[in-house]
């Protein structure tokens, strides 16, 4: 386990996606999982998986609401696009759920967990922010 002085390993080693991993993570096969609040191991595998294109054509969808939700123009994060799809229907619309209620929001942690890679055993994952719900239901 590592914890950088000035920046947490994360920053340091942006790996947000597969190509993002410095070249010496690509040679040798790591990436870097976070173990509790800077915190990190390195593991050995890809760490990654491929979401395949979807090849299907978009469907439009006309919001429920009946007024310009102005709020919605504000911004740009992914909290706020999330938040309008579930005012105006389209979460309901497309779980065919019309009794999903908004729930919980932000960041929560993690209960203590454990989990096995490829070169540790029985890691326990501690204070992480692992689970990020932008919408809960």
């Amino acid at each position: 386990m590592y914890k950088g002085f000035q920046q947490e390993v994360r920053i340091l080693c942006k790996q947000d996606s597969k190509e993002e991993r410095p070249q010496i993570f690509i040679d040798n096969e790591l990436f870097i999982l976070p173990i509790k609040n800077g915190g990190y191991i390195l593991c050995k595998g890809d760490g990654y998986i491929d979401i395949p294109n979807i090849n299907t054509e978009s469907i439009i969808y006309k919001s429920k609401l009946n007024f310009e939700l102005k709020s919605a123009n504000v911004g740009d994060s992914e909290m706020q696009h999330l938040d309008f799809a579930y005012a105006s229907s389209l979460m309901r619309t497309f779980l065919n759920d019309e009794s999903l209620v908004l729930s919980i929001r932000g960041r929560k942690y993690t209960l203590e967990f454990c989990f096995d890679t490829n070169l540790y055993k029985k890691i326990a994952q501690k204070e992480v922010i692992a689970l990020v719900f932008e919408i809960g239901f």
